[in-house]
């Protein structure tokens, strides 16, 4: 089953470079793959063979944890050895049926805290061989989980939107204590989506150590709202069909700083016609927007492949003063998120 869980979450980045003919295989078992993974004091690279990525914030998203703190709800925990932070390579193997992309397991540890630090050292070997489309950072469940057995489930729009007027209730009355006990007693159990996120933002292998890589995860709840913005009868679920999130901030590094207003996002290389466009979000999450980045600095897309061999990306603009250079791969599987967070730089 774990395997099933990493192909349906770790597809989204692989798939940036392949063709609409994509199947998915994983190699490599166990804890180690094709490096080593550790927490606390880590390991360090000490060779010129060995490439070292360090994850020095593995948090929920913040702007999830925005969203929940105004709407009243509390955050899931991420350190409770619940969730693991895993790292996979990404490759593509070409034959006459199509694209196959396998993906290399280079390590997983349980998260026990959001500053980690938690080091992943690669063979160099390893990522020639087996991440030619980059590395992956994840969180995950420790859990297997299976979606057709009802894993990863989702209250509908009408019945989220009810329980944030009762939430909303107990606020205002002064009794904002007793929310996390209301929503149990009304079945609600929060958690986290697997998100995985490339680092580098880029359909690459690193060249040099990496001492600063993060990871964000989606709460479920999280993923409500953004479903069911400006449209509290929806029935459908976005997740069903795979969502990218992207994260505009004015920080020096990816996912710091104030959430920027007034950026688009263009799309280029995806398939659909039309393809997707994004979708962005009034400041409170009440409704959308078409135009650009509302102080959330958040837009989304769901359902992202690629139309050809050369991959989706992104790219920023329109964000006053700021210069985001970069395009970021982008694509999409069912039942997982995609993170972008992007800086300028």
């Amino acid at each position: 089953m774990r395997n099933i869980l990493m192909a349906s979450l770790f597809a989204p980045l692989a798939l940036a470079a392949c063709s609409t003919s994509t199947s998915i295989s994983t190699v490599g078992t166990g804890t180690t793959g094709g490096g080593t993974a550790t927490t606390g004091g880590g390991s360090t690279t000490g060779a010129s063979d060995t490439t070292t990525i360090t994850f020095t914030t593995v948090d929920v998203h913040p702007a999830a944890k925005a969203a929940l703190a105004a709407a009243g709800f509390p955050v899931p925990s991420i350190t409770d050895g619940d969730y693991q932070i895993a790292m996979d390579g990404v490759s593509v193997m070409l034959s006459a049926s199509g694209a196959t992309i396998v993906l290399a397991d280079a390590g997983f540890t349980t998260i026990t805290s959001t500053t980690g630090p938690y080091v992943f050292t690669l063979s160099n070997a390893f990522l020639l061989q087996s991440a030619a489309l980059g590395v992956i950072g994840v969180v995950r469940p420790n859990a297997a989980v299976d979606v057709d057995a009802g894993g990863l489930p989702q209250p509908t729009c009408t019945e989220f939107g009810a329980l944030r007027t009762a939430v909303g209730a107990y606020w205002d009355a002064g009794a904002g204590a007793v929310v996390p006990d209301f929503l149990l007693d009304a079945g609600f159990v929060d958690y986290l989506i697997p998100t995985g996120l490339e680092v580098g933002g880029q359909a690459e292998a690193p060249i040099a150590d990496v001492p600063d890589a993060v990871a964000y995860a989606i709460p479920m709840s999280y993923a409500v709202i953004l479903n069911c913005a400006g449209n509290p009868t929806k029935t459908t679920r976005d997740t069903d069909l795979g969502e990218a999130v992207v994260y505009i901030t004015n920080g020096t590094a990816p996912g710091q700083g104030t959430p920027v207003a007034g950026a688009v996002t263009p799309l280029k290389n995806a398939a659909g016609t039309p393809p997707p466009t994004a979708t962005y979000y009034q400041d409170n999450y009440s409704s959308t927007d078409s135009t650009g980045t509302d102080s959330t600095g958040i837009a989304t897309f769901v359902g992202v492949s690629p139309a050809s061999t050369t991959p989706p990306t992104i790219a920023v603009q329109g964000a006053s003063g700021l210069t985001f250079t970069a395009p970021y791969g982008i694509s999409t599987q069912p039942n997982a998120f995609f993170s972008i967070v992007a800086n300028p730089h």
